[in-house]
Formats: C-alpha cells, sequence, structure tokens
C-alpha cells in the first residue's frame, strides 16, 4: 500500500472523491489478475469433476466386478484365513454371543468365510456367558411368582416368561458354540444376575431341576475335562449350586480361576455350605488363583459367607500354586501360611490386616521361614494396624531371593490422619535388605516420615532401576482410597518428600557410594517434593553417568507445590547449555511434572471458598 493512503486505515472517515479515483486506478490491473485466477479454479473444478464422473462410470463397469475376483484375500489358503480370523478375537476380554463381533460376524460375511470359521475349533474355545435368573418371576405354568402387591414394575410376568425364551435359546447357542471347539481346551466367563434376592436377608430362591439355569450348568460341566480357564461373577450360594455338580476329578485340564462372590444367604431347608472348602480350588493342576468379592467393614463381610481358602484346601496344599491375587482381606496368619506352603509362586498380592484377636505376643507363629525361590512378583495392600512387632515378625519371616517387584500400599487413609506421624507398620525394611535383585519399588509412603523414607532407600540393592514412592494405580481394584484433597488438606513444610539421599556425592569418584546406581525411573506422585533437590538429584546423576559411576535418569514424574522455585524444566535447560558432555542425557530424559496448589491455611484470606469462586 503506498504510504499516503495508510492512515486511512487507521480511522473510518470517508476517503476524498480524489482518492477514490486514485485507489481505483492502482486495484484495476489487480482485481483482473484475481478474475482470471478465479476463472482458472473454475476450470479446473470442473475438470476434476468430470473425471470423478468417469471414475465412478469404470468403477461402475466389470472393472469393479473383476477386481473383485482378483482380490487377494480371495486367494488365501484357509489355514491364514483361519489364522487372521484368530487374531480378530478380542485379547483382554473373551468373545460374545454377538453378530456384532468376532467370530460370529465372520460367519456373517459368505459362504467360504463361514466354512472356514465353522472349522476353526481354536475360535470357539473362549466365550463370554451373561446368565440371570430372571425367568423365576413366572413358574413352571409361566404365572407370575411375585403378588401384585409387589410386582414394583408391574411386568413381572412378562419379564419372566421373555427371560426363559430368551435363557432357553442361551442355552442352545451356548452348546453349540463349545461343539465347535471340538478338543481345544476351554477359557469361559460367566457372569451370573441374581434377580430373585431379598436385599434385607440377602437369601436367594430355589431353583428348579429343569431351569434354564440347571441346564447351563450341565451343558458346561460335560466339557469340565477341557476347561482351562475359569471366571465367575456371582452369588456365593448360586455358586454352591453349580459346585454341587462338580467332580474336581474332571478338572484335569483347569489351571486358571478366579472368583468373584457376591453375599448371599441360602433359602430355608437349604444347606448354604458356606464354611465348606470351595471345590474349584482343589483343582489337581491349578496354578493360577484369583479371588474377589465384595469387601466391607474390615474385610469380614464376605468371610461370613465365603471361607477364605488355607493351603490344606488348594491341590496338593498349594505347591503348584504359580499365582495368587485375593482382593479378600486375609489376617496376617493367613497369608503367611500361604506364602509358606505355596512356595511354588512366582507373583503374590493380597490385602492384610490385623486380627482383633492379635497381639503383638502371637508373633512366635513366625517363628519359621517362607522360603519363596520362585517369587519375582509381590504385592501387600495393608489395612491401618497398630501391632508393630507382629508386623515386622511377618516380613522378617519372608525369605525371597529372587524378588524383583515390591509393591507396599495402605487401603484407606482418614481424613484426620497425620502425614508426620510414623505408620507403626514399618517394617518391611527387612525384607527389602534381603531382596538383592530388587528392580523396581512402589512404596504408598504417605505414613512415613523423612526418615523412614531414607531407611527404606538404605535397604535397597543396587539392582533397582525404578522407584514410585505413592499410590500405585497399576492396582485400581486392589485399594479404597480417600480423596487426594482430603489427605493432604493443609501442606505444612515437614510433608514435603525429602530424597536428598539420592543426590550423588562428587567429591567421591567410587561407584560404591552411589546409592541406587542403576536408577532410571523415579514417580513421586502424591507428596510434593522440592524442586531445588529434584534438580541437584538429576544434575548429580548426569555427571556421575559421564564418570561412569551410574545410569542416566531417563524418566521423572514428581509433584511439586505451584509457586515454588526454581523451575526444573528450565533450570535443566540452562544445566546442557552449561556443559556439553551430558546434552544427550538431559534430551533423552522425559520430565513430568504436576504443579499443585497449596492448600489455603486456616489463616488465609482465602480459606474456605471453593476454587470455583475465584473468577478471573
Amino acid at each position: 500500500m503506498e504510504s499516503c493512503y495508510a492512515y486511512l486505515l487507521g480511522n473510518n472517515d470517508p476517503p476524498l472523491q480524489c482518492v477514490v479515483d486514485d485507489l481505483s486506478g492502482l486495484i484495476a490491473s489487480p482485481m483482473e489478475e484475481l478474475a482470471l485466477t478465479n476463472q482458472s479454479i473454475t476450470n479446473l473444478e470442473l475438470e476434476l469433476r468430470a473425471l470423478k464422473s468417469k471414475r465412478k462410470q469404470l468403477r461402475s463397469t466389470a472393472l469393479e466386478e473383476y477386481l473383485i475376483i482378483t482380490s487377494p484375500i480371495r486367494r488365501l489358503p484357509d489355514d491364514i484365513l483361519s489364522e487372521i480370523f484368530y487374531q480378530c478375537i478380542h485379547s483382554h476380554r473373551n468373545p460374545l454371543m454377538s453378530a456384532s463381533e468376532a467370530p460370529v460376524l465372520l460367519t456373517r460375511i459368505c459362504s467360504r468365510w463361514r466354512s472356514v470359521a465353522l472349522s476353526s475349533p481354536e475360535l470357539w474355545a473362549r466365550l463370554h456367558i451373561p446368565f440371570c435368573d430372571n425367568y423365576l418371576l413366572c413358574d413352571a405354568a409361566n404365572e407370575p411368582t411375585i403378588p401384585q402387591g409387589d410386582d414394583k414394575n408391574g411386568n413381572a410376568e412378562e419379564e419372566g416368561r421373555r427371560a426363559y425364551e430368551v435363557l432357553s435359546k442361551r442355552v442352545v447357542v451356548i452348546k453349540e458354540w463349545l461343539e465347535r471347539s471340538g478338543s481345544r481346551p476351554l477359557t469361559l466367563s460367566l457372569r451370573y444376575q441374581d434377580y430373585d434376592y431379598d436385599l434385607e436377608t440377602n437369601t436367594v430362591s430355589c431353583d428348579a431341576p429343569n431351569s434354564p439355569t440347571i441346564t447351563l450348568y450341565s451343558t458346561l460341566l460335560l466339557q469340565s475335562d477341557r476347561l482351562q480357564s475359569l471366571e465367575l461373577n456371582m452369588g456365593v450360594v448360586t455358586y454352591r449350586r453349580l459346585e454341587s455338580l462338580l467332580k474336581v476329578d474332571r478338572l484335569l485340564s483347569l489351571v486358571e480361576v478366579k472368583v468373584i462372590f457376591d453375599p448371599q444367604v441360602s433359602p430355608p431347608g437349604e444347606r448354604d455350605g458356606k464354611n465348606d472348602p470351595v471345590l474349584l480350588f482343589k483343582a489337581p493342576h491349578l496354578r493360577h488363583l484369583s479371588l474377589g468379592g465384595q469387601d466391607g467393614e474390615g474385610g469380614s463381610y464376605i468371610r461370613q459367607f465365603f471361607p477364605v481358602p488355607r493351603p490344606t484346601n488348594l491341590a496338593q496344599n498349594g505347591k503348584v500354586l504359580t499365582y495368587f491375587y485375593s482382593n479378600l482381606t486375609l489376617t496376617y496368619e493367613e497369608g503367611f501360611d500361604l506364602l509358606f506352603e505355596c512356595s511354588n509362586l512366582i507373583s503374590c498380592q493380597f490385602r492384610l490386616k490385623i486380627s482383633s484377636h492379635d497381639s503383638d505376643d502371637d508373633s512366635t507363629r513366625f517363628h519359621k521361614k517362607a522360603y519363596l525361590p520362585n517369587l519375582t512378583s509381590f504385592a501387600t495392600v495393608d489395612e491401618c494396624g497398630d501391632k508393630e512387632v507382629l508386623v515386622r515378625h511377618f516380613y522378617v519371616a519372608i525369605d525371597a531371593p529372587n524378588l524383583e517387584f515390591f509393591n507396599y500400599q495402605f487401603a484407606e487413609y482418614p481424613c484426620w490422619v497425620d502425614v508426620n506421624e510414623t505408620h507403626p507398620n514399618f517394617s518391611i525394611v527387612h525384607l527389602l535388605r534381603k531382596a538383592v535383585q530388587l528392580k523396581k519399588l512402589t512404596i504408598d509412603a504417605i505414613f512415613f516420615d523423612n526418615k523412614n523414607v531414607g531407611q527404606v532407600l538404605s535397604a535397597l540393592g543396587p539392582a533397582v532401576s525404578r522407584l514410585v514412592i505413592g499410590d500405585d494405580h497399576m492396582l485400581p481394584d486392589f485399594k479404597a482410597r480417600a480423596p487426594f484433597s482430603r489427605i493432604f488438606s493443609g501442606f505444612d513444610s515437614d510433608s514435603i518428600l525429602d530424597l536428598g539421599l539420592l543426590i550423588v556425592d562428587q567429591e567421591s569418584t567410587h561407584s560404591a557410594n552411589v546409592l541406587l546406581p542403576n536408577l532410571q525411573i523415579l514417580e513421586v506422585p502424591s507428596r510434593p517434593v522440592l524442586p531445588s533437590v529434584l534438580v541437584r538429584i538429576l544434575t548429580s546423576r548426569m555427571d556421575a553417568t559421564a564418570q561412569g559411576r551410574c545410569s542416566p535418569p531417563r524418566v521423572i514424574r514428581a509433584m511439586i507445590r505451584e509457586g515454588t522455585m526454581p523451575r526444573v524444566d528450565e533450570e535443566m535447560e540452562v544445566y546442557k547449555r552449561r556443559n556439553m558432555v551430558i546434552r544427550r542425557y538431559v534430551e533423552d530424559l522425559k520430565l513430568d511434572i504436576r504443579y499443585v496448589e497449596r492448600q489455603a491455611g486456616r489463616l488465609d484470606p482465602s480459606y474456605g471458598l471453593p476454587k470455583d469462586s475465584f473468577i478471573e
């Protein structure tokens, strides 16, 4: 633009006629060029439209049919096609009896695909079975079983008849499905939801011998010799009825069992069997056992209906068991008995609590050693207790020389907890000192003061490459946690987590003086750290790496109070520019810093106001 006209852009005044005449002369040539460009675009769009029309005509001719005939997938051998079909099956769960997903979907494409799918038994060796007893809303004569006044929805009769029809057909489909699997080992999951359930007495009704449920049980148990993995999610009484048809000597292929039981009470006249051992756990080759279910006050609620397995109730006293997971709370004695007898465990996770009958004098029960030479992964979730001596003896009695992964968490955080108060269950250092092969430690340090945390770090061996101090998000169903804001309300300076022990002394040149020399991943998600200490940890370890004394830090995830200086990312950038030798270590470092606001104290002007009340 001509500089003499630029001032007109700064206001909205009408231009003089002479200015309009001058500008009209200046824009004549560009306007002509713009018109030519628009015409070229129009011509190209017409040409493109003509080409698309031609393409559509070509596709509508025999060419498209020829391409279909010569498609490579039509020439794939049946065994390759079958393998492709198998890869379509969900890997994280069992397939559904649904036409919208494999393998049923694959039978609805063409006759050849249907033939290949039906002749591929591995496609039908896994199945998820949803079932219920809504048909009990009607009796054998299709008459409603709920009095009219108790039928809240007013459609019990219709729902009962429909449920009987649907579930009866479902049993037929299940039978055909399992027949297609040939002789393959079976992986089944059964989710059984009880409708006729008295919430006041936890009582479930009886079932007729020819009901869809009993027919389902009979169908499944015909294949019991092929059962390899079984997952059950149902009420305890409903399971006991299934168990009454079981024969343990036919469960020769069963290696994995996962049960999630809900509390139920047997109806009058029916034996509840709540203290009887679970027959499934007696399968002679059972190696993986997982226990779930509702675990209420102190873990005692579900235990009224379902006995926690003792080693004597497992096949070969648990000697063949390699994986054990329990969301049901065990006492320390029960947990130790399992560890002592199940000496071939590779992975173990359970919740622990102090029994109301326990005392520190009972610690003599752990005088023997639980030797676990194959245990590589161990996780415990403690419920708060006050029997320090008893808990310490529990961990002292465990000998796992090849332990590689240890996770120590807490089940609940009461909102009145003082984060500076030492937790009495601080006894895991005895186990850590013996775990010289440990590679990853996850520890919930909310109840630990900085002295305790220092003792934990000092107890670790040089093999540790990953350290997580805080809540473990890998165990979402394994614990119930209080909200973060309730735990950490009212931080003071002592709540800052001190990790100064991880700073490498630069005056010493010996690698033996470096604590955790192989540490590469550090995660502190639940307690704030000082950014200055974190920067010193990173820089000192990178300097030591350049000297060949330790491994470089690669991943750091930490929580820092908002406004605390210095900024870790900025400091590391400055450090990189000053020291070109360690430049690549900084560039490879992944920093995940979460800045959190400090909770307002009682003397702060903003105390008592929610965050959303501050509108900028």
